[in-house]
C-alpha cells in the first residue's frame, strides 16, 4: 500500500456490558482511497469487514444514551496495511461529504436509521467498483443485494429496527448474539430476545425444488442438483423425476428407465409457462440419443419466448436444431441455425456497444482522476497502467489519445 497516512481512528474499550471509546492513530489509507488503487478484493476480506463494520457500530451505541455514529461514508473509514478497518474518531478530522457524493449517503426518509442506511450505501460502493474473487455465487449475491436493499428501505414498515442495538440485561430479557448469514458473509448482530420459552411452529421456508432447478441449469452441478431434489419430494410431487433426471445426467442410471422419467417431466412441463423445466428435459433427451426423445423436444413450444433469458433462449434453440437435424427435418433444423445466427449476431453487436461504452466511461473516469489532488502522480500512473493492461484497445481510441496529449502523459 503506496502513501500511507496517519489517521485517527476509534478505539474501543468495554467494560461489561458498557463500552466507551478512545482516539487511537494507526496508518493506513481511506477506503474511498484503496478502492481507487485495486480493482479486485477476496471474498473473505469483503465479509470480515462487513462483519467488522456492524460490530464497530454496534459497540459504539453501547456507549451512554446509545449514540449513532452518523458518519459512516468510504471517506470516513480507514485501512490500514493489514487490510484492517476502523472508523474514524468523531471530531473536526472527519472529512465532510459534498456535492452528489454527500446526498448518496444522505437518507429521505426520517424514519431511517442513519448509519443502517450509510452501512447499506457502504456496502453498495464496495460491490460496485470491487471484482469479489472468488466471485460470489448467485445466491449470495442475491443474499447481499436483498441485505443491502433492507438497509436502503424508505418504507417504515420494511426497515430493519434496531439491529445495532444492545439493551442492557434485565430479569426477563438478555443479549444473545445472533449469526445472519448472508451468503458466505455472517453478520453478527446484537438483539434482545425473551428468557421465556415460547412454543413456536418452525416454518422451513426453502424452496428446495428451486434450488435443484438452479444447480441443474445454471451450475451444471448434477449432484448437487440431486441432493436439492430429494430434500424437495415433500415439497413438489414430481421431484423424484428429477431425481432420476440428476442422476442419469451423471450417468448412474440405466436408459432403458429414462423413457417413463422423462415422459412424467413432459407431462409436468407442458403444463408450466416458464421455461425451466422443459429446458431440463431438452437436456436430459439430447444426452439419450433417441429418435423418440428427440421427437419430444420438436413437440415442445416456449408459451411467451420473449420472457425468456437471453442465454436461456438460445440453449433452447440449440436443443430445437440439433433435434430437427437429427430427425432429418432439414427445412425446420435450417430455420433454427438462421435464428442461432441471429441471435449471435445481436450477441456481437451488444458487445460492441458496451465495449465503447465502457472505454468511454474509463475514459472519463481518468479525466476526472487527474484533477484529483489526494491522488500522488505515481498512484495515477499506475491505475492508468492497469486500466491500459486490461484494455489494450483503450490506446486506439481517439479520446483516449487526446488525453494523453492534454496532459503530456506517455505509457
Amino acid at each position: 500500500m503506496s502513501e500511507k497516512e496517519g489517521y485517527e481512528v476509534i478505539k474501543f474499550v468495554e467494560r461489561g456490558n458498557d463500552c466507551y471509546i478512545v482516539a487511537d492513530y494507526v496508518e493506513g489509507v481511506t477506503l474511498y482511497h484503496w478502492i481507487q488503487l485495486h480493482k479486485e478484493l477476496e471474498k473473505v476480506i469483503l465479509n470480515k469487514w462487513i462483519r467488522e463494520l456492524i460490530r464497530q457500530l454496534s459497540l459504539f451505541r453501547r456507549q451512554k444514551d446509545n449514540p449513532k455514529y452518523t458518519y459512516l461514508n468510504p471517506h470516513c473509514i480507514v485501512i490500514t496495511e493489514e487490510k484492517e478497518i476502523m472508523l474514524f474518531y468523531p471530531g473536526e478530522n472527519v472529512p465532510r461529504l459534498k456535492g452528489k457524493f454527500a446526498k448518496q449517503f444522505q437518507s429521505d426518509s426520517p424514519t431511517q436509521d442513519v448509519d443502517l442506511y450509510c452501512l447499506g450505501r457502504t456496502i453498495q460502493f464496495i460491490m460496485a467498483h470491487e471484482e469479489c474473487v472468488p466471485h460470489l455465487k448467485k445466491r449470495e449475491e442475491i443474499r447481499l443485494l436483498t441485505f443491502i436493499k433492507k438497509c436502503l428501505e424508505s418504507n417504515p414498515k420494511k426497515q430493519l429496527k434496531n439491529i445495532f442495538s444492545l439493551e442492557k440485561k434485565s430479569i426477563k430479557k438478555k443479549i444473545k448474539w445472533i449469526p445472519i448469514v448472508l451468503g458466505s458473509a455472517i453478520f453478527v448482530i446484537g438483539i434482545t430476545v425473551s428468557t421465556e420459552k415460547e412454543k413456536k411452529p418452525c416454518k422451513n421456508e426453502t424452496d428446495y425444488f428451486e434450488l435443484g432447478m438452479y444447480y441443474f441449469l445454471e451450475q451444471k452441478d448434477y449432484t448437487q442438483s440431486k441432493l436439492y431434489f430429494q430434500k424437495a419430494k415433500k415439497q413438489e410431487k414430481s421431484a423424484d423425476a428429477y431425481v432420476k433426471l440428476s442422476e442419469f445426467m451423471l450417468n448412474q442410471s440405466d436408459d432403458k428407465d429414462m423413457e417413463k422419467v422423462l415422459r412424467k417431466i413432459e407431462k409436468e412441463a407442458d403444463k408450466e409457462k416458464k421455461i425451466e423445466k422443459k429446458l431440463m428435459l431438452a437436456r436430459g433427451c439430447v444426452l439419450l440419443e433417441m429418435d423418440w426423445a428427440y421427437e419430444m423436444i420438436v413437440e415442445m413450444y416456449l408459451n411467451n419466448p420473449q420472457e425468456v433469458s437471453e442465454e436461456r433462449l438460445k440453449e433452447w434453440n440449440e436443443y430445437k436444431a440439433l433435434a430437427y437435424e437429427k430427425l432429418s427435418l432439414w427445412k425446420e433444423a435450417g430455420t433454427q441455425y438462421r435464428i442461432l445466427n441471429e441471435q449471435e449476431k445481436k450477441r456481437e453487436e451488444k458487445e460492441k456497444m458496451y465495449r465503447e461504452k465502457y472505454m468511454e466511461m474509463d475514459i472519463n473516469y481518468l479525466k476526472e482522476l487527474w484533477k484529483e489532488e489526494s491522488f500522488t502522480m505515481e498512484e495515477k500512473q499506475s491505475i492508468l497502467q492497469n486500466m491500459v493492461k486490461e484494455n489494450p484497445q483503450m490506446k486506439e481510441e481517439e479520446s483516449f489519445i487526446r488525453f494523453l496529449q492534454d496532459n503530456h502523459i506517455q505509457i
